[in-house]
């Protein structure tokens, strides 16, 4: 923003001072100055560069106008606002060189004395061409102007004239003489009209003649005002500023149409932009537009952008979007088009509707960006983000989504049997293999039966259909069973035997918790396949899940969900390293532990709320102070669009949480999908986040994996650490934990650290860091060691 010039305002009269400032808004091109002696004037003047000043004649300390003369010395053309009327002293200070003598007859006067110092500015460097051959009218005219801080070029002929107005870029102003030798005043004028300025200079004549006839003949040529010689000085600095006024507004007018011509290039070169007549009717389309839908202009022209609109496109899009138009405001949104040769592209649109002085609906224009590449690329992250790679059925993410939308599902979970015993005594690859061809026999039957497959997690597939028969349904379960206990799993040379469990039920309230259980019945009975039946509910597990739901959903809804923090500690120094953020749920007057209600939220949507909600709270608090700490993601966690999204936004809301930030992946759930959470790992550690792999030492991977994730920590899981004292085979393999860890520069956190002895222990294999109870217990403020 440019600097302010300054203004000097002297005046003895507090009112009329008070009456000037309540004049002077922020808009006020000038910085004021106040004074109300000549002392006080004369300290401001040597403090100062004033452009100007409003000068009083008489002041307690000088009273025959002094200070006017002591602001010219100092090269301050003043305007001199008085409450003296005096003829004699008004015509010997009009003789020097002041801008104006204003007599403070009314308010309108104080007023006029601003606007007269706001013109200073605008006529400041604007170039004027005074054309005489009368020296001494010249030498009267320059000093009018340039007491009014304009640039002042002369001619004593038109032919001169004619010169110097072809070498200047710009002239603004020009006074012309009427009786000239060998180019009279009006050819003169005539003349200049005709050259090709890209702004017309404003042109006063100037004559000693009063003729009414002469004035008549230079207007109608071409001048916009007539002066008599000598032009008076209150007169010619009221017409100029009238006139100032309007080239200014010319001039904003012509660069505001260059604005607009070249803001019309850059969308005709650079845009996909089109408009319209308010029927609809395309009026223009711009080259860049017609590239990218493989139209000729004179195809699109006259025609209505339904040429463009995709069948499938729901009706009550347009129906709504002409809705918004037709009412004047801007309508935005994506919509998918087709090209002259049938290939699909998809717009993020604004329309605008245009509105003429009277308010009406002129033309709609309507500006794109091409999204069509950021569309189907998430068409391809939707799709891969709810497909299970190892089976390519579709995952957890997908199975929920379905079944919200299905009327009256129908659901069987199944359950490979002793899956963990197959990993064990054959190796995860086996199993792998294991599940690939479990999902491959399951989707045999997709297609001919209407029903979806889904692979849950590990060793749990879920079948989902709408609207059949139980009768049917159990059928078809038997079928399905039959079929993959019958199929013999030769893997790798192995004959692998296979046992299926099923659960099932049926309807739209409490189903996944309903089939949970029956599956869970299956599980624990010698039958293979299990109808949930209302006996199930007099279970304690069933009466256990339902009570931790409702238990799930208050506290969702009451906020009792809270972060609890457990420091982990520097097995070096003895100090705190940084603190882990644990969730837990207050009920009544008691603190409840995730193991009473985690797993069954992961059954349900809420699971994920818990992890938003953690994320939240946990960063508003580590937000306040610059401890590191860490929070725990699941697999699940990682594989959801929406609060991967919504942990991003988080990290954008905290700027600089991120760096003290570790994310703990939990182990113990497989992680299966490598490289989503490559991908997910990477961008995390882009954003300054480090990683840790929890729970380590419980998976079926371990080692193998672990070499293909860039992680900062690994921490050992607590069935090994909190036994290490009287377990051998568990000392030998946290030991060869951390072995691993030291070759890859990995840091190690031991976890259950419970008394002296297993910290000693711990410290003894070299473990870098140490959590649990022999230290500090979780609390949901921030514990001092």
């Amino acid at each position: 923003m440019n600097k302010k010039r300054k203004i000097l305002i002297v005046d003895d009269s507090a009112t009329i001072i008070k009456a000037i400032q309540s004049f002077i808004t922020e808009d006020f091109l000038y910085e004021p100055f106040y004074a109300s002696s000549f002392s006080d004037a004369e300290t401001l003047i040597k403090q100062h560069n004033f452009f100007t000043a409003i000068l009083d004649l008489e002041l307690p300390d000088a009273v025959s106008g002094e200070m006017v003369d002591y602001a010219i010395a100092h090269k301050i053309n003043p305007i001199v606002l008085t409450g003296t009327f005096n003829e004699t002293l008004r015509k010997q200070i009009l003789q020097k060189p002041i801008v104006d003598y204003i007599v403070k007859h009314s308010i309108q006067d104080i007023k006029e004395a601003l606007v007269i110092a706001e013109n200073l500015i605008f006529f400041d460097q604007k170039v004027v061409l005074i054309v005489d051959d009368s020296k001494l009218a010249r030498i009267q005219l320059r000093q009018l102007f340039e007491v009014l801080s304009f640039y002042v070029i002369e001619a004593s002929s038109g032919q001169e004239a004619l010169k110097k107005l072809s070498d200047l870029p710009q002239v603004d102003i020009i006074t012309i003489d009427y009786e000239m030798p060998g180019m009279d005043g009006i050819e003169l004028i005539q003349q200049i009209r005709k050259m090709n300025h890209l702004v017309q200079p404003m042109i006063f004549a100037i004559s000693s003649s009063a003729s009414e006839l002469d004035k008549a003949k230079f207007l109608k040529n071409g001048a916009n005002d007539y002066f008599i010689k000598p032009a008076q000085k209150e007169e010619f600095n009221h017409k100029l500023g009238n006139y100032l006024r309007i080239i200014t507004q010319r001039e904003n007018l012509i660069k505001s149409q260059k604005i607009v011509a070249e803001y019309n290039r850059a969308l005709n070169i650079g845009g996909y932009v089109s408009k319209t007549d308010p029927n609809g009717t395309i009026t223009f389309v711009s080259d860049k537009f017609l590239a990218l839908t493989g139209y000729e202009r004179n195809e699109l022209i006259g025609k209505n952008h339904n040429v463009l609109k995709h069948p499938n496109t729901p009706k009550d899009i347009y129906k709504e979007l002409w809705h918004t138009i037709l009412n004047k405001e801007i309508w935005s949104g994506v919509l998918k088009n087709t090209k002259k040769n049938g290939d699909i592209f998809y717009t993020r649109s604004t329309i605008i509707p245009i509105l003429d002085h009277e308010d009406q609906i002129t033309e709609f224009v309507t500006l794109r960006d091409d999204v069509t590449e950021l569309i189907t690329s998430q068409e391809k992250l939707q799709a891969h983000y709810k497909t299970d790679v190892l089976t390519s059925l579709g995952n957890r993410i997908k199975f929920l989504d379905d079944f919200e939308k299905i009327e009256n599902p129908f659901i069987a979970f199944l359950n490979v049997s002793r899956f963990k015993e197959i990993n064990a005594e054959f190796g995860y690859r086996t199993g792998d293999k294991v599940l690939i061809k479990v999902g491959d026999i399951l989707h045999t039957f997709s297609k001919p039966h209407s029903i979806s497959i889904y692979r849950l997690h590990s060793d749990e597939f879920a079948i989902l259909i709408n609207n059949t028969s139980l009768l049917d349904f159990q059928n078809l379960c038997v079928i399905i069973h039959d079929k993959i206990s019958s199929t013999p799993f030769l893997i790798d040379e192995n004959t692998i035997p296979i046992e299926i469990k099923i659960g099932i039920a049926h309807g739209k309230f409490d189903t996944l918790l309903y089939a949970d259980m029956a599956l869970k019945e299956a599980k624990t009975s010698s039958e293979n396949i299990v109808l949930y039946h209302e006996a199930i509910k007099s279970s304690q597990e069933y009466k256990n899940t339902t009570f931790w739901k409702s238990k799930i959903i208050n506290g969702i809804q009451n906020d009792l969900f809270i972060p609890y923090y457990q420091p982990i500690i520097d097995n070096q120094t003895g100090k705190i390293f940084k603190y882990e953020a644990l969730i837990r749920l207050k009920d009544d007057q008691s603190i409840i532990t995730p193991i009473h209600f985690l797993n069954v939220a992961k059954k349900t949507h809420y699971y994920f709320e818990l992890t938003k909600l953690m994320i939240r709270k946990t960063f508003q608090v580590f937000s306040a102070n610059d401890s590191q700490f860490s929070i725990n993601f699941s697999v699940n966690d990682i594989n959801n669009q929406d609060v991967i999204s919504y942990f991003k936004n988080q990290l954008y809301e905290h700027i600089g949480i991120q760096k003290r930030l570790t994310i703990e992946i939990l182990e113990s759930e497989g992680i299966e999908n490598f490289e989503a959470m490559t991908l997910f790992i990477r961008q995390m550690k882009e954003l300054g986040c480090k990683i840790a792999i929890d729970d380590f030492g419980t998976g079926y991977s371990n080692f193998e994996y672990l070499m293909k994730l860039n992680v900062d920590y690994i921490k050992i899981d607590g069935s090994l650490i909190r036994s290490i004292n009287q377990n051998s085979s568990h000392y030998d393999i946290v030991e060869s934990i951390v072995g691993f860890a030291k070759k890859n520069a990995i840091k190690v956190i031991a976890e259950f650290v419970s008394n002296e002895e297993i910290y000693h222990a711990v410290c003894k294999l070299g473990i870098d860091y140490s959590q649990g109870f022999y230290f500090a217990e979780p609390t949901e403020h921030l514990a001092l060691i």
